[in-house]
């Protein structure tokens, strides 16, 4: 590079003192019609490069008209332009190499309220909905090689199909690959499990710190992932329709009695007591829509032979 910047320094110099022969003069010309100064993004935007043009013709600018006016006039008019050429390809060069370390994606974030789901678009046309306190996040350059989120609670996502840019899901332990589909996600950081529910499509999920432990899923399957035991198990889902949850609806799919208590609570903002010990080995797999606390708590513990009770305020759970 250093090499070639002499050569062309050199050219112009014969060329400003007058010294250039005819095949001298013609190859500079070659070199200046070739010249492409906008290949490559090197900008976070278009707004930056923008800037940065003008930014780069000021200093440009005042560089060739220091000089006295009377060599200006005396140098042939495409001489300056190629001493004008010459100065922005160092100055490219330069700020190419600037962007290059000092320029990082910026990141965004959308998060749903406590109490209400939050429906977004992603860049691609994707549509993501997300439950309660869930959170999605992606990068600026989503898009230009993969289609990259993060998610931090539960979701629906119904993906644009583009096979040139896979769709990726990274939720905690476990990543979630896919074309175009329409699949459900619960990663809630408390909760020992990561479930995986496929509506529609194919998916690959992965084991972040285990690449190897992977496995697909086809419609009406799911993923059981255990944080713990840094185990996936696929499943047939229970539930007939894992997103119900998005018309305000409860989905408990095969999960531990005392979790879908601990969700009640956060769902009616309420407190439940029971006893960890005596709801060990206990499951539950409901799915409700339009009903009260109480008519939920009725339907997940009459099966476990167990009741409720309400003093001070708090709900408590006991056997009949």
């Amino acid at each position: 590079m250093a090499h070639r910047k002499r050569n062309l320094a050199d050219l112009f110099e014969k060329i400003h003192e007058g010294k250039a022969n005819t095949s001298e003069k013609a190859l500079a010309d070659r070199w200046y019609n070739q010249l492409d100064l906008k290949s490559g993004r090197v900008f976070s935007s278009g707004d930056a490069e923008e800037q940065t043009r003008l930014r780069m013709l000021g200093n440009l600018n005042a560089h060739i008209f220091q000089k006295k006016s009377t060599l200006i006039q005396r140098l042939p008019v495409w001489t300056r332009y190629v001493a004008a050429a010459l100065i922005l390809v160092v100055f490219s060069f330069g700020l190419y190499t600037m962007y290059r370390t000092s320029v990082s994606p910026e990141m965004f974030t959308a998060k749903a309220g406590n109490q209400n789901i939050k429906k977004i678009t992603l860049p691609d046309g994707t549509q993501v909905v997300l439950n309660t306190s869930a959170e999605l996040s992606w990068d600026s350059d989503f898009g230009e090689h993969e289609r990259r989120v993060k998610l931090s609670g539960e979701a629906f996502f119904d993906v644009k199909k583009d096979a040139a840019h896979p769709f990726i899901l990274q939720s905690q332990n476990i990543t979630t690959t896919v074309l175009g589909t329409a699949f459900n996600v619960e990663s809630h950081a408390h909760e020992n499990q990561i479930k995986v529910s496929l509506v529609r499509g194919h998916v690959r999920i992965n084991d972040r710190e285990n690449p190897h432990n992977q496995a697909e899923l086809s419609p009406g399957q799911m993923i059981c992932y255990s944080k713990d035991q840094k185990k996936l198990e696929v499943r047939l889902i229970a539930v007939e329709d894992p997103s119900a949850w998005m018309r305000g609806g409860l989905v408990f799919d095969e999960i531990p009695l005392a979790l879908a208590l601990d969700r009640l609570a956060a769902r009616y903002h309420t407190v439940i007591k029971y006893n960890t010990q005596k709801l060990q080995g206990k499951n539950v797999t409901a799915s409700f829509e339009n009903v009260s606390l109480e008519e939920a708590l009725h339907a997940i513990l009459f099966m476990h032979d167990l009741k409720f009770t309400t003093k001070k305020g708090e709900i408590i759970i006991e056997r009949f």
